[in-house]
């Protein structure tokens, strides 16, 4: 089974979801967002969060 990695726009997570359950919501509207949970797409696009998740991976990454 093929599954999509994306980062939410809600909280700057990276999650993982189906292929087919990504190319359904695609077919639905190609620009609705997709967020990681029901609690990030309620609170919708915090850019700050997302700027600060990116930030902590990198630290994440740079230490190993």
């Amino acid at each position: 089974m093929k599954s999509v990695t994306r980062i939410c726009p809600g909280c700057g997570r990276p999650f993982t979801m189906a292929q087919s359950d990504y190319d359904k919501r695609l077919n639905l509207a190609i620009d609705m967002p997709l967020f990681c949970s029901t609690k990030c797409a309620f609170h919708g696009w915090d850019t700050k969060a997302v700027w600060y998740g990116a930030y902590r991976r990198a630290m994440d990454n740079r230490k190993s």
